[in-house]
């Protein structure tokens, strides 16, 4: 809703200095009914165009922020699968993709191409030592292509520096690659932190106090029943 009226208002401002723009200069040539018609001509396309390009504007706006999600999601899913769930399902897509594999420990080889793929996901991220332990996975005739999240500029001139035979892909392209194989994981789906609640707690506190309260007073009076006798 909020959307929509925003697309209206600036449509409407659009079409509002259509308006007065064209009256200005009409108004020098026309007389004044016939220049506020003609502006009003104007003006109405105009706003029709406007309202139209915004709109389409935020419905691609809206396409990316869910296609994010999803992205962020992917990751998530991946982040938490072993290393040998990871391999396999980046190993079933690479085959349905047509091409012959062998997997490794750590990577996807592939047998056409001098090529190995490394799906590296992870909460904490890639580190140069990653880097590293993929380029001494590959022969010197090989290219290793690393699957991930993202990376920052520092990682990405680290990269770089190995002779163009390691590059890195992000989650957005590994997403489009899943889905184009049919192979996206099932969306593992995190639970939601319960908000705080302040009364929640008192009420928690009190309830607690209360129970330790009457727990003392029936241990006290079965103590002294027992010394009574």
């Amino acid at each position: 809703m909020k959307t929509y009226f925003l697309s209206v208002l600036d449509s409407t401002w659009t079409a509002f200095l259509g308006f007065l723009t064209t009256f200005i200069l009409l108004n020098f040539y026309i007389e004044k009914p016939f220049s506020i018609i003609f502006s009003a001509c104007i003006a109405i396309p105009l706003y029709l165009i406007a309202f139209q390009k915004i709109k389409n504007k935020e419905v691609v706006k809206k396409a990316d922020r869910e296609k994010n999600k999803q992205v962020e999601n992917l990751v998530y899913t991946l982040s938490l699968l072993d290393k040998n769930k990871l391999l396999n399902l980046f190993e079933k897509a690479i085959i349905r993709f047509g091409e012959k594999t062998l997997k490794r420990k750590d990577g996807i080889f592939i047998y056409a191409k001098p090529v190995a793929v490394f799906p590296i996901f992870s909460f904490d991220g890639i580190r140069k030592t990653d880097v590293v332990r993929v380029f001494n996975s590959i022969p010197k005739s090989h290219k290793a292509y690393i699957l991930g999240d993202k990376i920052n500029k520092e990682l990405e001139d680290f990269i770089l520096r190995f002779d163009n035979r390691i590059e890195f892909v992000d989650a957005k392209k590994v997403y489009n690659f899943l889905e184009q194989t049919l192979c996206l994981p099932k969306e593992i789906k995190t639970v939601k932190k319960k908000s705080f609640s302040f009364s929640e707690f008192l009420s928690k506190l009190f309830k607690k106090q209360y129970s330790k309260k009457v727990k003392n007073i029936l241990l006290s009076g079965m103590m002294f029943k027992m010394f009574k006798f």
